[in-house]
């Protein structure tokens, strides 16, 4: 079968779950709200939050069991959607960290590739995905990848578009030298007083795997404390000495110190240029609240960069010595499978 003919399922093909017209009712009015206008396949019977992005390429949201499965995707009509279509020749990606399922209920040829949601996928996970994807659809003209995360919602956050960025950066110019680098201050600018102070949570991945924390709180909450400076209606926290390096997530709270933060943002310190991280907007912040204005603006001060520097593919791509080289040259021929969806 050639790729454009699997941009859709055969029209002829009879559905087993056209006979069970009741359930298929309630499931598709239940799914209907809970879907909104996001698209769906509703094609020979099957009623599933599912799109084919490419003749090759089936996004999807979680397969789910249970009374969850009413109005989210049926993962046993998931499982006979994929072998219908594309028996032995499909492999499914599960992206979600916060659950999952047992991969034999949907053949078994199923990778977990976890990151948290409303989150970026870390660095060298996107060049792992893209790798492994690669390896599964130049192995038989025939195959397909479906990815699903938690809810099937696409970008959800700047950050994630911000990675978008930064994978398109070392596709085309290649490596990027990851090293570490020193918090001296970050300053947030508004025209709008909080009502409470503030606290600020610093995460980093080491770009080596680990996960690290540094907390740094206002002196009511004890912990690593900051000098916190206010001028007006500005904050700036001063730092001795906060080492990052890989992904980081920067998160500012209430200082009470409860709840959802009041915005977050992720960024990688190998695409720092300079000593600055601006965000010039409350829409480069990740999920802001009401009490962020839209001229908010967050600056991210370096003191310098350590002298130390790191091996290039070994920590981008956290990969057991693949070479950079070698990604880039797969992921070079990978728009083969990136032409649009034909219309039928």
């Amino acid at each position: 079968m050639d790729e454009q003919a699997m941009a859709a399922p055969p029209v002829g093909v009879a559905s087993p779950w056209l006979n069970v017209a009741p359930v298929i009712r309630m499931k598709t009015f239940a799914r209907k709200i809970v879907s909104k206008k996001k698209r769906r396949f509703k094609q020979h019977g099957f009623n599933l939050d599912l799109s084919y992005i490419t003749p090759r390429i089936i996004a999807m949201a979680f397969p789910c069991e249970g009374a969850e499965s009413i109005y989210r995707n049926d993962i046993s009509e998931v499982s006979a959607f994929l072998n219908m279509f594309h028996e032995n020749h499909f492999k499914v990606f599960n992206l979600c960290a916060e659950r999952t399922y047992d991969p034999a209920k949907l053949g078994g040829n199923v990778e977990w590739m976890p990151f948290t949601d409303h989150s970026p996928a870390p660095t060298e996970e996107i060049f792992c995905f893209c790798e492994h994807a690669y390896d599964w659809l130049i192995a038989d003209p025939n195959n397909v990848i479906v990815v699903h995360c938690k809810a099937g919602k696409g970008l959800t956050i700047s950050s994630q578009r911000r990675y978008l960025f930064y994978f398109y950066d070392l596709w085309k110019h290649g490596p990027r030298n990851l090293v570490p680098l020193v918090i001296s201050r970050i300053s947030l600018y508004s025209n709008v007083s909080m009502k409470h102070d503030i606290a600020i949570q610093i995460s980093c991945n080491g770009g080596n795997g680990s996960f690290q924390l540094n907390q740094i709180l206002d002196s009511q909450h004890g912990g690593c404390v900051a000098n916190l400076v206010k001028e007006g209606k500005n904050t700036t926290f001063l730092f001795s000495e906060v080492r990052i390096m890989g992904d980081v997530r920067i998160a500012v709270y209430d200082a009470r110190y409860s709840g959802k933060p009041i915005f977050y943002f992720w960024f990688n310190t190998a695409f720092v240029d300079g000593n600055l991280f601006t965000l010039a907007s409350k829409s480069e912040l990740d999920k802001p609240s009401k009490v962020v204005e839209e001229d908010t603006k967050v600056i991210v001060v370096f003191s310098s960069r350590l002298l130390q520097k790191f091996g290039r593919a070994e920590v981008m791509l956290g990969g057991e010595g693949r070479a950079m080289e070698h990604i880039t040259k797969k992921l070079s021929n990978i728009n083969r499978f990136l032409s649009p969806v034909r219309r039928y």
